[in-house]
């Protein structure tokens, strides 16, 4: 049956990279399949940072570049699943359109005490601790600021949100992504008593080993 799946792309940078193919590849795949694929831009999340594979703490960054590197993602995205049906699919049948979308379409107008109080009282910091980008960052040397532990609970949002408004019941994401996938998981399971799935996709990494 037709499903929908989500993958995040952090605008960090004004372009997609190397670091994002095997995710836009299995999206790809799925909507071959027949499947509704959404890209969601962070562009409100991009103010707190993912602390996934990092020891240390991105600068924040102005609100006018992410709104840059926003546009710049979705034209690379456009393109891409664009040139992807116009020169490689030749069946007959029309794709499911990607689905563009940016948190802050959901985070924009939430108050923070009604927001902390009914999604934060879901999450453990008992099991948040365990997650291992925050155990990496807080055995170096930089530690973790709220900002970036409090990422995982914003990211499970997102799913619940996506799973309230279009069903969405996977999610892709890089391996890095196995803490803030689980606890996506098992936030949506908790307050909508339903199963929903990650896909994770091997890293592209530098020769050092470092992700892109």
């Amino acid at each position: 049956s037709k499903q929908c799946i989500y993958c995040g792309f952090d605008p960090t940078a004004d372009s997609l990279h190397v670091g994002n193919l095997l995710a836009i590849v299995l999206m790809l795949r799925m909507q071959r399949m027949g499947h509704e694929v959404v890209a969601v831009i962070g562009d409100c999340t991009a103010q707190i940072g993912d602390p996934s594979g990092r020891l240390t703490e991105r600068d924040q960054m102005e609100q006018k570049i992410i709104e840059k590197n926003v546009a710049g993602l979705r034209d690379n995205l456009e393109a891409v699943f664009k040139h992807h049906e116009q020169h490689f699919w030749k069946r007959e049948h029309q794709l499911i359109p990607l689905r563009i979308v940016k948190n802050s379409e959901w985070y924009n107008g939430q108050s923070v005490v009604p927001f902390i109080g009914a999604v934060g009282r879901h999450f453990r910091l008992g099991k948040m601790m365990t997650r291992t980008s925050v155990q990496q960052r807080l055995n170096s040397g930089e530690g973790i600021s709220f900002a970036e532990f409090s990422y995982q609970m914003f990211q499970s949002f997102d799913w619940l949100y996506l799973y309230d408004k279009y069903n969405c019941r996977f999610q892709i994401g890089g391996g890095d992504q196995l803490g803030n996938i689980d606890s996506g998981h098992d936030f949506v399971k908790r307050t909508r008593t339903k199963d929903v799935y990650g896909i994770l996709t091997p890293l592209v990494t530098a020769e050092t080993g470092d992700k892109y």
